[in-house]
């Protein structure tokens, strides 16, 4: 995420260098990198600590809830801002749209339950009795 976020700066700071159209073209398609790297990070960070919580009670720990839960609450901000943006990329080999669609399913997965892993649902924690005045893991996600 930092090597698209340094690219969309370094776009932005370029700006005076660049013909306009060239310059919206250009922070368009940094700006869907790095909501891309955004958006990716956030669902494996609810996948792969899905996984693990449904190896066992032992692995179902107030932690890994609220790490799972911020993975998912990030991954549908991110699906809605990705959805929002005013440039609308033409789909190849990637479809950005498609991703954001991914996420939501992703997130009514884990919520709800996920047939392929028993139907276990991971119920939301109180972020509060969790995290306390320590930084949610997406506050630093990039640092």
């Amino acid at each position: 995420m930092n090597v698209a976020r340094a690219a969309l700066r370094d776009i932005q700071q370029a700006r005076a260098h660049l013909s306009e159209a060239d310059y919206r073209q250009l922070n368009a398609y940094f700006e869907r990198t790095v909501l891309t790297a955004r958006q990716h990070h956030a669902v494996a960070t609810a996948y792969f600590g899905y996984r693990i919580y449904v190896q066992g009670p032992e692995q179902r720990t107030d932690e890994l809830k609220a790490l799972i839960w911020t993975g998912l609450d990030d991954a549908r901000q991110i699906a809605d801002a990705v959805r929002d943006h005013p440039d609308r990329a033409a789909s190849g080999e990637w479809d950005w749209l498609r991703d954001a669609a991914e996420a939501d399913t992703y997130h009514t997965r884990t919520s709800e339950g996920w047939d392929r892993y028993g139907g276990i649902a991971v119920p939301r924690p109180d972020a509060d009795s969790v995290w306390g005045a320590r930084r949610r893991p997406s506050e630093h996600a990039g640092d």
